[in-house]
C-alpha cells in the first residue's frame, strides 16, 4: 500500500474568498452575468456609452432602483460610480425602514473616504 504525506500547514485555516469567486466566475459563461433591459443585454452598451470600468468602480442606476423600482431600469439612468460607495448606499437603502435615516459619513469612514475628498475629486 502507498504512502500519503502532507502537511495540516497546506491548508488555509480560513476560507479563501478569492480563490471561491475566481473558481465561480470562472465557470460562468460571460453572458450569463449580464443584466437585461427589455430582454437585451446591456454591458456592451455600458461600456460603449460610459467607457471601461477603473478599479472600484461599477456600472448602476441612478435613481437607485432600490428607490424608485423599474422605472430607474433605463439606459439614460445607467452611471459609472464607485463600487465601495454604492453598495454601502443601496445597503443603507434597503436595511433601513426609512430612507432618509442611513449615516453614509461613517459609512464612508470605514472605507477611508470622505464626502469632502470625493466631492474634491469630482468637481470640475
Amino acid at each position: 500500500m502507498g504512502n500519503i504525506s502532507g502537511s495540516i500547514k497546506d491548508y488555509k485555516d480560513e476560507f479563501d474568498f478569492n480563490y471561491a469567486i475566481k473558481t465561480f466566475y470562472g465557470f460562468v459563461k460571460p453572458e450569463y452575468l449580464d443584466f437585461e433591459i427589455n430582454n437585451k443585454p446591456i454591458f456592451k452598451k455600458a461600456v460603449k456609452k460610459l467607457g471601461p470600468l477603473g478599479w472600484y468602480e461599477m456600472y448602476a442606476f441612478e435613481p437607485a432602483f432600490a428607490l424608485i423600482g423599474d422605472a430607474a431600469l433605463t439606459m439614460d439612468n445607467l452611471v459609472k460610480v464607485d463600487a465601495r460607495i454604492h453598495m454601502l448606499l443601496l445597503r443603507d437603502l434597503i436595511d433601513q425602514p426609512k430612507i432618509w435615516s442611513f449615516n453614509i459619513e461613517e459609512d464612508l469612514k470605514r472605507i477611508g473616504t470622505s464626502l469632502a475628498e470625493i466631492a474634491k475629486k469630482h468637481r470640475p
